[in-house]
């Protein structure tokens, strides 16, 4: 038979069978097993100490519950309607052996509270005061709740710094649903409150959430050397399908590093780089639009990629249908070095050639421009590798070539190698979130101008770039067998060397005289 009881005082209380519908003082509460505590709506219970729920017992709190002490469940995930309110002077902690599922949560310690078990939240989370840690466990909020209340800040907020998420979860169907704001931050050291908002378009779920943590740590797999966050979120999803969200992300002052101003946002999803708008320096924040993929957003350097594939005649050998690397054991370790003739200062350096397949070094230069033929404002010039392949890669000797370049029309790029014709890209090249693909070598249209390329194969079809510019004028004459009258017989890394054997010699004047007045028709 079920008792109704008014009790104050301190001592520990063992719960049975007990309804509660007015408010009561307790230093510790037991719940035992096989036991119900039911507090009624509008009833208050604050427990100065903790609150013990043991294996087969039930909590249904559908009133207020102010705990002073540590959460411990062993029985029954649901408690109830009503709200929990965590308010000790000294560090609590929600634990027990089940995912305890609360209606209402606030936060207010200044001790903070810790989670060690996963918790689901259906209804309002209170961000009061002090920090909710949530460690390797999750923190879901359920597809009813709505946006966080109280005043996020670096005092009170959600650690979500380890492997534990704070998850949304959304509810089934295909809908538009409202942005939601993720109070996150991490407390490596000092608390620095960086929270993140997404909103998803139109998108699928079933049994979905998102989720997401922060790490204040430079991105793994980011490249960047001057210029990048010193953070990043990583975003998960489950049972989300035909999805693109927004996101606008907020870091500290204290992540940055280099200058906010030459950073852009972007997103790894394991793969590629993503790049999204650059830092807006007065909020502190960056934003990105219609994102589809999943993984670690953070602030770049690069502000475009470009994976290119283009063909040197001099080095094109139709039995193998890949470019020689004879010169490979001598190609320089800095691209100044290569392109000094040109003055290039440019910076990229390696300690040793990174792969055996590298060809030689090569220079990208990108324009900005509405039209190819209003392309003729140079831009940064970056130096990556050649492969026998065609494909133009980072220094590292893979991946894509990254530029600093904010482009604001459309994107051109011209190709520049030391003893061959530049080219330029006739069209702009395809492009998803700022990656650029393009292929020269296999139509003599790709690149701008009248037969600017030269074929080179016809099974596979294939065009390359002229090969016998050793004089810089911008057009192949017998001006050009000066050089290689002048370096006769040198041997290893030499201009002079146009079908890149490693020595110099009568040979190399045969592309001179097969080239003889093709010039450069980058638009100047």
């Amino acid at each position: 038979m079920k008792k109704q009881k008014r009790l104050f005082g301190g001592g520990m209380v063992l719960i049975l069978l007990l309804i509660f519908n007015a408010s009561s003082a307790f230093a510790d509460i037991v719940i035992k097993n096989g036991s119900t505590m039911t507090v009624t709506s509008g009833t208050e219970i604050v427990i100065s100490a903790n609150l013990d729920i043991e294996s087969g017992a039930t909590l249904a709190n559908n009133g207020t519950f102010t705990i002073n002490g540590d959460f411990n469940n062993d029985g029954a995930a649901a408690l109830g309607s009503g709200e929990f309110i965590f308010s000790g002077s000294a560090t609590q902690d929600i634990g027990g052996t089940v995912s305890s599922e609360f209606e209402d949560l606030e936060i207010d310690n200044s001790s903070g509270i810790t989670l060690s078990h996963d918790v689901l939240l259906d209804g309002t989370l209170t961000l009061t005061d002090g920090l909710l840690t949530i460690g390797t466990n999750n923190f879901t909020l359920g597809t009813a709740a709505l946006a966080v209340a109280g005043t996020p800040s670096a005092s009170s907020m959600i650690v979500a710094d380890n492997t534990g998420e704070v998850r949304k979860a959304y509810s089934d169907g295909t809908y538009d649903p409202a942005a939601f704001l993720f109070p996150v931050g991490d407390n490596t050291g000092t608390a620095e409150y960086s929270p993140v908002s997404i909103d998803f378009n139109n998108s699928t779920f079933a049994s979905a959430y998102f989720g997401v943590n922060v790490t204040n740590a430079k991105e793994p797999n980011n490249s960047s050397s001057t210029h990048y966050l010193n953070r990043y979120w990583t975003f998960t999803q489950s049972g989300i399908s035909g999805y693109t969200y927004d996101l606008t992300a907020t870091y500290a002052d204290g992540d940055i590093t280099g200058i906010e101003a030459d950073m852009s946002g972007a997103l790894y999803n394991g793969v590629d780089w993503l790049i999204v708008d650059a830092m807006n320096g007065g909020a502190n924040t960056f934003s990105g639009s219609a994102l589809n993929a999943m993984g670690n957003a953070t602030g770049v350097e690069f502000r475009l990629l470009l994976v290119c594939t283009v063909n040197c005649e001099g080095a094109y050998q139709p039995a193998s249908d890949e470019m020689t690397t004879v010169l490979n054991p001598n190609i320089p370790l800095t691209a100044a070095a290569a392109y000094a003739h040109i003055g290039y200062t440019g910076t990229e350096s390696v300690a040793a050639i990174p792969s055996e397949d590298i060809v030689d070094w090569v220079l990208v230069e990108v324009r900005d421009a509405t039209t190819p033929a209003g392309a003729s404002t140079p831009g940064d010039t970056v130096a990556g590798f050649l492969m026998n392949t065609g494909l133009i890669v980072g220094i590292s000797g893979s991946g894509k070539l990254p530029f600093p370049t904010l482009i604001t029309n459309d994107a051109y790029f011209v190709i520049i190698h030391r003893n061959h014709l530049p080219v330029m890209t006739a069209t702009t090249p395809s492009e998803y979130f700022k990656n650029y693909t393009y292929v020269f070598s296999d139509a003599n249209t790709k690149a701008y101008g009248t037969d600017a390329m030269v074929q080179v194969d016809s099974s596979p079809v294939s065009f390359a770039i002229y090969a016998g510019e050793t004089n810089l004028s911008g057009i192949i004459t017998n001006a050009d067998k000066q050089t290689i009258d002048d370096n006769m017989n040198a041997t290893g890394y030499q201009l002079a060397d146009t079908n890149f054997s490693g020595i110099v010699s009568n040979a190399d004047k045969q592309f001179i005289d097969d080239n003889m007045n093709e010039a450069d028709q980058i638009p100047n």
